[in-house]
C-alpha cells in the first residue's frame, strides 16, 4: 500500500509540481538541538527551565531565570546514510558546521510582589540538519525508469510531452515514434526496450537546514506558576541533486547508457506560536505543559532537469528542461507537550517530557493570493493522510554536580514512527542518547555536548515498481558553546 501511495505521489510530482508528502514531513521533524544543556539532557529542558532553548519548547522555563542570560553554540554535525537493496550495501556521508544555538535572555523584576519576575528573550535554534547522501550503484533492476516516461508519454502529441521527464526523453531520443504504427503520433517506444534490465546507478545529495528565531516573553507568579508565550520565525533552506544512471545489460541495442539529472532548492520562512505553563508542586517538583501552532510555511521551489543519451555509434544527445519556480504552503503539525522535573537540591536535576504531534495535521496549500485555478495539492494531501499517523515521543535527561563548578549531563529518548500501522515497512522510530559537560561560575559558563540518532527509512531509488531499499540512518552532532550570567 505504501509503495502504491508514493508512486501516486511521484507521477503527480512529474507533472511540474516537485512538492509532495515528503516535504510535510521534512519540515515537521524536530531534532534534539539547542543550547548545551538541553542537548546534554536530551532535549528535556522544558519544566527545568532557566535556559535559551526552552523558547522553542515550554516558553514558561523562562520565567524561572533571576538574572539575564547569553550564550552561543556552535556544532559539528555529521550525517552517515547506509542503502541496503538485495546484494547491494553502500554508504553515503555528509556533514556541516551549524550553530545551534544563539540567544540573549533579559529579566527585569518588578515591584509587584505577586509577580517579581518577569523575562523577555530573542534567541535562534537549529530545527533540523537536512545535510544527507544517499549511494546507490551498481544495482541491477528488472525494468528501468525510461518505462515511467514511456506511460506518461502514452496517448500526446510530442508537443504535449512533460517538461522535465518524457520531453527532455523525447529530444535525446530515449523515446522515440513507434516504428510498429508510423501513422500513430501519440504512439512511443523506449530505447531502453529489450535491454534485458538495468545497471543503474543513483546519487542523491542534500543539504539544508531548518532553523528559526524565537520572540518570547515569560512572568513568575509567587514563584508557584510560571507562564509564558513565544513567536517562532522558522527559516528553510534546502537543496537536493539526484543523478540516475542506467546501462543496458543487453549489448544488441544502439543504446549505451543514459542519465537523468534533478535538481531542486527551496526557500521559505514562516510563523508559529507556542504558549506553556509550568506549576512548582513543591521545592523539588515541577510539571509543565506547552502547545506549538501549526506552522505556516510559505516556499519557493526551485526546479530542473537534464537528460543525457550515448550510442554505441559515438554519438551523444542532451536536452534540459525549463527552469521551473513554484510558490506553495505547507502546514505542520501542532505539537502538545507534557514535562516534569524532580530536583535534587544542589546535586542535580532530573527530567522527563511527553509530546504528542498529528503528522496527518500537516498539508500542502496553494500560494496566497495565487488564485482560483491554482493546484491544489488534492492528491498530495490524500497520500499525507494515508501514509501518516500520531506519534508520541518520549524523553528523560538528568544532570549531575560535580565537584563544585562542574556539571555531567545524559539524555536519551524515542520518537516513534510516523507513518501508520499498515503502510510500515521499515522501523522509522527515532532513538537518541546524548551526553554532555560544562563549567559554570559565578558569572560565566561553557562545556561541550554530543547527541546521537538513529533510525531508517524506506526509499523507492528506481522510480519503478519494486521492493524498497533500506536506509539506515546516523546523525550525530558535538556542539561547544559559552554563556554568561548577566
Amino acid at each position: 500500500m505504501r509503495y502504491a501511495l508514493m508512486l501516486v505521489a511521484l507521477l503527480s510530482a512529474s507533472a511540474g509540481n516537485s512538492q509532495n508528502e515528503m516535504d510535510i514531513l521534512r519540515y515537521s521533524q524536530q531534532e534534539v538541538s539547542g543550547t548545551l544543556r538541553n542537548l546534554g539532557m536530551g532535549g528535556t529542558m522544558g519544566a527545568v527551565g532557566a535556559d535559551l532553548s526552552c523558547a522553542f519548547s515550554n516558553p514558561a522555563g523562562l520565567g524561572l531565570y533571576r538574572r539575564g542570560d547569553v550564550g552561543f553554540n556552535w556544532g559539528f554535525a555529521g550525517a552517515s546514510t547506509r542503502l541496503t537493496y538485495e546484494s547491494l550495501s553502500q554508504r553515503g556521508n555528509a556533514s556541516n558546521a551549524p550553530v545551534t544555538n544563539a540567544g540573549i535572555a533579559i529579566t527585569y523584576p518588578s515591584v509587584d510582589p505577586d509577580w517579581p519576575f518577569v523575562t523577555l528573550a530573542i534567541a535562534y535554534q537549529k530545527r533540523a540538519e537536512l545535510h544527507q547522501q544517499i549511494l546507490a550503484q551498481g544495482a541491477v533492476i528488472d525494468g528501468s525508469l525510461a518505462d515511467l516516461f514511456l506511460n506518461q508519454a502514452d496517448g500526446l502529441l510530442p508537443s504535449q510531452l512533460n517538461a522535465f521527464t518524457s520531453a527532455p526523453a523525447w529530444n535525446s531520443f530515449l523515446l522515440d515514434g513507434d516504428p510498429s504504427v508510423p501513422a500513430c503520433e501519440t504512439c512511443y517506444v523506449s530505447a531502453m526496450e529489450g535491454a534485458g534490465g538495468a545497471l543503474t546507478s543513483k546519487r542523491i545529495d542534500r543539504e539544508g537546514s531548518v532553523g528559526e528565531t524565537a520572540i518570547s516573553f515569560a512572568a513568575n507568579y509567587r514563584h508557584r506558576l510560571y507562564l509564558g508565550g513565544s513567536v517562532g520565525l522558522p527559516r528553510i533552506v534546502f537543496s537536493e541533486q539526484t543523478l540516475h544512471e542506467e546501462q543496458p545489460l543487453s549489448d544488441t541495442l544502439a543504446l549505451n547508457r543514459w542519465n537523468f539529472n534533478e535538481r531542486l532548492d527551496i526557500e521559505g520562512s514562516g510563523v508559529n506560536l507556542r504558549i506553556g505553563a509550568i506549576w512548582s508542586v513543591s521545592s523539588w517538583m515541577r510539571v509543565g505543559v506547552n502547545y506549538a501552532t501549526r506552522s505556516r510555511l510559505s516556499l519557493r521551489d526551485t526546479y530542473s532537469t537534464d537528460l543525457t543519451t550515448q550510442w554505441n555509434d559515438g554519438t551523444t544527445l542532451e536536452s534540459s528542461s525549463p527552469l521551473n519556480q513554484h510558490e506553495y504552503l505547507i502546514y505542520t503539525p501542532s505539537r502538545l507537550a507534557v514535562n516534569a522535573a524532580i530536583i535534587l537540591g544542589k546535586y542535580g536535576v532530573i527530567a522527563a517530557e511527553y509530546e504528542r504531534t498529528d503528522y496527518r495535521q500537516g498539508e500542502l496549500r496553494p500560494a496566497a493570493f495565487s488564485g482560483p485555478s491554482a493546484y491544489d495539492y488534492e492528491t498530495e494531501n490524500e497520500v499525507a493522510q494515508g501514509l501518516y499517523s500520531v506519534s508520541h515521543a518520549a524523553r528523560v535527561g538528568a544532570e549531575f554536580r560535580i565537584a563544585n563548578n562542574h556539571r555531567v549531563r545524559l539524555g536519551a529518548g524515542m520518537s516513534p514512527s510516523p507513518y501508520g500501522s499498515d503502510t510500515e515497512t521499515t522501523n522509522a522510530t527515532r532513538y537518541h542518547g546524548s551526553l554532555g559537560w560544562a563549567y559554570r561560575g559565578e558569572t560565566w559558563y561553557g562545556g561541550a555536548s554530543y547527541v546521537l540518532s538513529i533510525w531508517e527509512e524506506n526509499l523507492y531509488p528506481w522510480g519503478i515498481p519494486s521492493d524498497p531499499a533500506r536506509l539506515a540512518r546516523q546523525n550525530g552532532m558535538f556542539t561547544i558553546g559559552v554563556g554568561a550570567r548577566l
